[in-house]
């Protein structure tokens, strides 16, 4: 414990912050050696992916968009994740620092400042890249669900009642509405078979 306070109070745990240090040095001293621990963390439970991206933890913030991504399909998981990212992640965080200070021993101050501000610091450049992906994604579902609709109407209706015909002995079965469809959209039916007698018909392709 001893020697990872000396840690925390060395310079190099300010240049890995950077802005806010002493929040972290207080959220981080006296805390169980390299475990876990519980905290709160109110910019990473509202911001989580944000969060990470501004403090240069990319490959994080990229699993946590990926996570979050899958969530949705479970109601109530989204909230669950940010919880625990907000209770984590001082803890997560703590472990990088001192991961990317101990990198730097037998290093120069020279060659470690340049380490450590690399790997370490904020980065308000990649809030805003960050912000122009999430908006993107947002856009391009949105275009997705505007122009490539499901459930559509017309003759692919699978809850609308049919109406069948027969044509050389095989009956070709539609929804009622899709006459409507057809006068709007004009087709023929190609139908493919494996046999001359088009005993039996593999599938059937209307053709505009």
């Amino acid at each position: 414990m001893t020697e990872e306070n000396n840690i925390l109070d060395d310079w190099g745990i300010e240049l890995f912050v950077g802005n806010n240090n002493e929040y972290y040095k207080n959220k981080w001293r006296d805390k169980p050696e390299r475990q876990n621990f519980a905290s709160w963390n109110w910019p990473a439970f509202l911001f989580p992916v944000y969060w990470l991206a501004y403090r240069k933890m990319y490959f994080e913030a990229l699993l946590y968009g990926v996570i979050a991504l899958l969530s949705v399909i479970i109601p109530g998981s989204g909230l669950i994740l940010r919880i625990v990212v907000g209770i984590y992640a001082n803890s997560y965080y703590r472990k990088k620092g001192m991961r990317i200070i101990i990198q730097t021993s037998g290093m120069t101050d020279g060659e470690a400042g340049m380490y450590i501000s690399k790997h370490g610091g904020t980065s308000v450049l990649s809030i805003f890249i960050t912000i122009l992906i999430t908006v993107f994604l947002a856009i391009a579902v949105i275009a997705g669900i505007v122009f490539f609709p499901t459930g559509e109407k017309g003759i692919y209706s699978q809850n609308a009642q049919s109406e069948s015909f027969t044509a050389n002995d095989l009956v070709f079965s539609f929804p009622n509405d899709w006459k409507l469809y057809e006068e709007e959209n004009p087709f023929d039916l190609q139908c493919v078979s494996r046999f001359e007698d088009y005993s039996t018909v593999s599938s059937c392709t209307a053709i505009q």
